[in-house]
């Protein structure tokens, strides 16, 4: 039974998503009118759909891009407009989503980078059930129970996201300026409790 917990919701979407399956079976290009997030507006690509893939509850294609002249990961969600044309397309030289979706943390493909993260007891053995790189590696620390994971990936944002949601039941030991970036954000997190009382919310 699949969970509905933060599934994007696809109603009206139905003949986006039709025709982006369109687009891959018949390798035809499409134009579409795409709601960035980055940019906070809307922008106009032409694109080659190339494969599906769902990620916590939502669904992504990866396509290539001819403005950028390379694959981006697009939400299908944020397609406002799709027409497929009648331009051909042959599939990228060595594309593989499932080696892309390996390399990934999560959805962002940038450059690689070696991360190292301490966890505490408490969380280590959740630490270990899993694979979180493919080449990842797991120290055990006797003294106290905690565990450092040590691995090469890319998408620093999703990395950073899932450190900071352990709390301070995780430590980004390595690399140096993502450790100065998470404590910054950290130091900007207090300051925004400690400056903004609860006062003013209108609580008691």
């Amino acid at each position: 039974m699949p969970s509905s917990k933060f599934a994007k919701d696809y109603t009206g979407k139905e003949k986006i998503i039709d025709g982006l399956r369109r687009g891959m079976i018949e390798q035809k290009r499409c134009s579409v009118k795409y709601h960035s997030f980055l940019s906070g507006r809307m922008r106009d690509y032409e694109l080659d759909p190339l494969k599906f893939f769902e990620n916590n509850g939502g669904l992504y294609i990866f396509a290539y891009i001819t403005a950028y002249d390379g694959i981006r990961t697009l939400a299908v969600e944020r397609i406002a407009r799709l027409q497929v044309t009648d331009i051909p397309f042959d599939s990228p030289e060595g594309f593989d989503p499932e080696k892309l979706l390996c390399s990934a943390f999560g959805i962002i493909f940038d450059k690689p980078i070696q991360v190292k993260i301490k966890f505490s007891k408490e969380v280590a053995p959740y630490i270990r059930e899993r694979t979180w790189a493919q080449n990842q590696r797991l120290t055990e620390n006797e003294a106290d129970g905690s565990i450092i994971l040590e691995m090469e990936t890319c998408g620093w944002l999703d990395v950073k996201k899932w450190v900071l949601s352990h709390g301070t039941q995780a430590e980004l030991l390595e690399p140096k300026e993502m450790r100065e970036e998470i404590a910054e954000e950290l130091r900007n997190c207090l300051g925004q409790y400690l400056n903004s009382p609860v006062s003013s919310w209108g609580w008691s």
